[in-house]
């Protein structure tokens, strides 16, 4: 349940008083004015205490209980001005541990403290997944407003079974598959909206089933077996330099993420795929995309909206710092300069490019093996780096980026928002 109050908390450090009824075991507090403010708060781990540090005014904020009993009126809650000193002693306590320094907001720290390490953790882990969830709106009230009941359910009995027409353009789809479990439901997006064209699968697993059961659905798929390196980024890099997309006006790539906590699949890791699965290939958008691009020359790589960073009015330096490293490594390589201040990526590296808006990355002559063998590093490395390249890349060369959201929002093509 949300609701938004009309609040003014100045900048300054407040302690969070929160009291609740006994089904409630979380509350979220978002400026409903900047997604890259928000938190989630546990209220069913006893003993918790929370601080937060608020840089800029908070005007419009967005309360969401979670629990059983959603029930708004079963929830108070005060933010209670605290001295700097009194914050800056507690901040210094909580950084002796990991996961009680926290995110509200860019600079702006939340503090956790009480609970036990690991309840600490599941907390630290659950208001990151929310942040993310918020920031690029897929939260659970985004997806209800906006009717993306895909991003939970899935595609097999929703907007995948509708018939998609062929294009009239030379089209690829280019998958990199590592977690053959994202299969099925990929596999149901492209058999109801990728007819006419053609598929590359490159892939991490050497499965016979699988291998038998891509043929059986898509008889002229090539499957490509390849090293785990580079994640869904290296594969790619090496197929742009054999030159496989190049007799293509526009090729499609998608991967099937999957991000995991405990063994289990996170709830913005899911919809992060959806919805890039939704706005790039579902409910006809495939085609449409595809006549996009032979209509519009000047197009070059075109992602889902939501997940194009940084935000508008927002910098870029938050998104790329771990990264700045092994991008001017790639630049220098390729012989080209870009200011980092101008940089902007899509989130997942999902997207739809024409292959000559690529053609500059091939200078760098980077092939599968000068990436790192898998080893689950978040940051720092070249494809994380490359991941927030590829729309320099085509903006050098004098294309234009475009995003866009699903299909199932529009009556007709899905309109393009250029950046």
């Amino acid at each position: 349940m949300q609701r938004v109050m009309n609040v003014l908390i100045e900048p300054g450090f407040y302690k969070i008083l929160i009291q609740t009824g006994k089904n409630i075991t979380a509350v979220a507090f978002m400026d409903i004015e900047n997604r890259n403010r928000c938190c989630l708060l546990d209220v069913a781990t006893s003993g918790l205490h929370y601080y937060i540090q608020v840089k800029k005014p908070l005007k419009n904020l967005s309360i969401q209980v979670f629990g059983d009993e959603q029930k708004f009126d079963s929830v108070e809650f005060d933010f209670l001005p605290v001295s700097q000193t009194c914050f800056r002693l507690k901040m210094s306590f909580a950084g002796i541990f990991r996961n009680r320094i926290q995110s509200f907001g860019p600079g702006e720290k939340l503090l956790c403290l009480g609970g036990s390490s690991d309840e600490v953790a599941a907390i630290a882990f659950s208001n990151v997944d929310h942040r993310h969830l918020y920031l690029y709106g897929l939260d659970s009230e985004s997806i209800t407003e906006n009717n993306w009941g895909w991003a939970d359910v899935g595609f097999e009995a929703d907007i995948s079974q509708r018939s998609a027409g062929k294009s009239d353009t030379r089209t690829c789809i280019y998958l990199h598959i590592h977690y053959l479990q994202t299969w099925p439901e990929i596999r149901a997006i492209l058999s109801a909206n990728t007819s006419g064209m053609d598929l590359i699968i490159t892939t991490t697993v050497n499965d016979e089933d699988f291998y038998a059961d891509v043929h059986e659905s898509f008889p002229n798929a090539r499957v490509i077996l390849i090293e785990n390196r580079g994640r869904d980024i290296g594969p790619f890099v090496e197929l742009l330099k054999q030159g496989v997309f190049k007799q293509y006006d526009a090729v499609c790539k998608i991967h099937g993420k999957l991000s995991l906590k405990d063994g289990r699949e996170t709830v913005s890791g899911q919809r992060i795929r959806r919805y890039s699965l939704a706005c790039l290939l579902a409910d006809g958008a495939a085609t449409n995309i595809a006549t996009m691009f032979k209509d519009n020359p000047d197009i070059g790589l075109v992602g889902p909206q939501n997940l194009l960073l940084p935000p508008k009015n927002e910098p870029v330096e938050r998104y790329i710092k771990h990264e700045l490293g092994s991008m001017k490594r790639v630049l220098t390589l390729a012989g080209v300069k870009f200011d980092p201040q101008n940089i902007q990526f899509f989130v997942g590296t999902m997207f739809w490019f024409r292959p000559d808006a690529l053609d500059l990355l091939n200078r760098t002559n980077l092939r599968i093996m000068d990436f790192d063998a898998e080893n689950g590093a978040k940051r720092n490395t070249l494809q994380h780096g490359l991941e927030r390249l590829f729309c320099a890349f085509a903006q050098i060369a004098g294309y234009k980026i475009a995003g866009l959201q699903p299909q199932a929002q529009h009556d007709e093509t899905n309109p393009l928002e250029e950046k």
